[in-house]
Parts: structure tokens; sequence; C-alpha cells
């Protein structure tokens, strides 16, 4: 029997409400999914495999606070059609994405095998994590995806070496599954399991369960809290919550062993339930070493009360040039995230906490070797091209205390005063002018 095709899930959504601006993100997308399909097509040459066709599942959400509004309304119907419609064109007019037979744009609401319970608990979800949650999930627990090998990534996932990526998923002899990590926010400061690329192996001796346990979690949670929304005023689980990441994807994890369930105290708040990343499991945590860090709430990188001496200028710094690193183009989230990593405290406020140094090694010893690169490079491009920004960017290292100078000092063997001085210097030279 032929074994199925190897298959790349890549997950979008955009909302009714603001469908221009949807597109118009989305359509920014693109050149990262060509790389993606270039990328993987290049490594499966080499590894004599059928290259993996690319799904492109997308979402629209309704316009939820408007009543009439829903899948079935004429009007989002109209506004879903033109987007759909676009996307399609300007995903054809790029020659790397435009045999139709290798890269399909599928409708994730309309598909079969979406369950009438994931289907009740997309209604009235107002929470676009969980949105895009929903599309993830699907894809690792659907059924024509659980005997092929298969690998579901958001479109804007940076992949620092595909070769490597390749290697330990479709590529690999002993097939069995793979995953992310990172740290979950900047606030509770604890590593979590990635939903933002997940590999699943083809189902034979000794390949784990994953998919199947997760599927039996995965709908249970959905029937169980398909009516938690805005008419029941108790309930916010759809609402203000993303739910399906934090109460559904890491649980079915910690029944195969990859998550720990802990309590945190964070300060000033009501104890939390959260669920740590296993990573003494560096086997089903391997492709975290072929990931750029710029993949768990880069938008926020920087938002917290440590960083306040950044949101000032972080507009202007989100603006900045990206560097080329590996195989990942990396702009101020991918080095951001990256100081975090690596500069930043593990600090769990716990019933049960863990080793502060053990956690913050294991994260980094399962980690891309690139991510200092990034860090090295991105100061080093802003010290040239936009010198004013230099002290913010610097500030962004800085504020992590004695672990930040630490990493200063061994990235650019000196203290950050003399780094400054010798950028002055070079700023005055003729060359700097």
């Amino acid at each position: 029997m032929e074994e199925p095709r190897d298959r790349v899930t890549i997950t979008l959504y955009g909302a009714e409400q603001d469908v221009r601006k949807s597109l118009n993100a989305a359509m920014g997308e693109i050149p990262n999914i060509a790389l993606i399909k270039t990328k993987l097509t290049t490594e499966a040459v080499k590894a004599a495999r059928q290259a993996p066709e690319i799904v492109i599942s997308v979402l629209l959400i309704p316009r939820w606070d408007d009543e009439k509004s829903g899948y079935e309304n004429p009007t989002y119907k109209y506004l879903k059609e033109y987007y759909f419609r676009e996307f399609n064109k300007f995903i054809r007019d790029n020659p790397e994405l435009r045999n139709e037979e290798d890269v399909r744009i599928e409708d994730f609401y309309l598909k079969p095998s979406l369950s009438p319970d994931e289907k009740a608990y997309l209604q009235f979800l107002e929470a676009r994590g969980s949105n895009a949650d929903m599309i993830k999930t699907h894809a690792i627990i659907c059924v024509e995806n659980r005997n092929r090998r298969h690998l579901q990534m958001d479109s804007n996932t940076k992949i620092f070496d595909f070769e490597l990526l390749y290697s330990e998923t479709f590529g690999r002899g002993e097939q069995s599954d793979a995953l992310n990590a990172s740290y979950y926010d900047k606030l509770n400061e604890y590593v979590s399991a990635h939903n933002k690329i997940v590999y699943t192996a083809v189902y034979t001796s000794p390949g784990s369960q994953f998919s199947h346990i997760l599927g039996d979690v995965h709908i249970q949670y959905c029937k169980t809290h398909a009516l938690d929304h805005k008419e029941n005023d108790t309930k916010t689980e759809k609402t203000q919550k993303n739910s399906i990441y934090s109460k559904d994807f890491v649980v079915a994890l910690e029944k195969i062993g990859l998550t720990a369930k802990k309590i945190l105290y964070p300060q000033s708040k009501n104890p939390q339930v959260v669920y740590l990343a296993t990573l003494e499991n560096k086997e089903a945590y391997r492709i975290t070493r072929c990931v750029a860090t710029a993949i768990n709430m880069s938008w926020a990188a920087n938002d917290n009360a440590l960083a306040a001496a950044l949101r000032e200028t972080e507009k202007d710094l989100k603006q900045l040039p990206s560097v080329q690193v590996g195989d990942a183009l990396c702009d101020y989230n991918c080095f951001a995230n990256a100081v975090q990593k690596h500069a930043g405290p593990l600090t769990n406020h716990s019933d049960d906490p863990y080793d502060d140094s053990k956690a913050h090694n294991l994260l980094i010893e399962i980690s891309s070797p690139f991510e200092k690169r990034v860090i090295k490079d991105f100061i080093e491009k802003v010290k040239m091209e936009n010198p004013h920004l230099l002290k913010a960017v610097m500030d962004a290292i800085l504020i992590h205390g004695e672990r930040g100078e630490q990493l200063f000092l061994e990235l650019f063997a000196c203290d950050p005063s003399e780094y400054k001085e010798i950028a002055e210097q070079q700023k005055m030279s003729p060359r700097g002018k």
C-alpha cells in the first residue's frame, strides 16, 4: 500500500470586520510560505522523497459583535468569497506557489472532517488566539493527516535551518512526534510546549500517539464548552481566553509526559494552573533547535514592567531592518525573544518551584546556537544603520541585569559602555558620516 504524501499544513486566520486589513496581512505571509515550500522541496529531493504538499488552511472569523453575523450570514459569505478570491490570486502570482497540485488553499470552516462539536465551539468564538488554535489543533488530529508524515506550522514561523528541520521530521529514519518549546509569556516566565509548529509521525511502532490523544481531549473540550459565549455572562472561555491552547492542547500533552501541571502564584493575581514543558524529553522537543524564537507572543516581546523604558521607542524598533541568520530573516521580534530566552529569568512562583538555572540551561541546550547570532548581528546592524536607536536596542539586553550584562560581554567581548564608545567613534569617523 502506497504511503500517503507528506503534508505541511500552514494556518492563517482573518476577521470579517477588517477583512481588507486581514487580506493585506495574509499577503504579507506569502514570501515566507514560498520559502517554506522551496526549502522543504529541496530537502525532499535530497532525501529521495516526494516533496510535501502545502495546504494553507484559512479561517475568516465572523463579526461576533454584530448579532446578525455568522458563518451563514450573506454579508459574511460575500466578504469571505472576496477574501479567498484575492488571496488565491496573490498566491498564484508567486512562481513557487503556482502549482495547485503542490499548494492548495482550503476554507477551514468547510472542511468535511470538521466535527459538529468543533463547529459548535466555533460559534461566537471571539478570542482570536483560540480561533487560530482551532485550525492548528484540527490539522494535527484530523483523520486525513493521522496516517501520513505531517507538519503543522503557522505562516510566520521562522526556520533557522530547513535541512535540520527536514532531517528531524519527514526525513527521519525512526519516525516520532516533535514540537518546540519556548517562553510562554513575559509575565509568568515559564517554558511551554508550542502549538506553533508540531510534527506528527506515521504511527508505526514505536511512534507516539499524540494526535489520537489530542483528538479525544480536544473534541471533549469543545463539547463541554460549546455554550461558553456571550449568551452566558458567567462564562468567558470563548470571549476572553485562549483556552484551546491552555486547557486543551497542553492538557493532552500531559497525558504522554510532555508537559507537567503546576500552579503559579503571580504577584497580585489569583493562582493560575499552567503546564510546563518537560524539557528533559529532548527527543520530543528536538525541533526547538530549528526554530527562530519570534514565535510566541512576539507582539508582546517587551510588554511588561521590566521593559517600560522601551515602550516609547518600540514602534520604531519594530521597523528596524531584519538580519539574515541561517535560513531565517530575523526582525526585532526575533531579537527580543532571543534576548528573553538567553538573558531573562525563569521565575516560577509555584507550589513546586523548579530550579531556575537547571530549567534555563535545559532550554538553552535544546535551542539553536543561531539565536546568539541574531542578537549580535541585529545590534551590529543597528549600530551601523540606525545609531540613534542603539541605546534602546542595547537596553533590551541590559534590563535583565547581571544575566544581560554577561550575555553582552560574551557576544561583544567588551562591556556596554565600551561598545557605545566604539559606536560613537565610528559615527564620528569619515566612514561613519
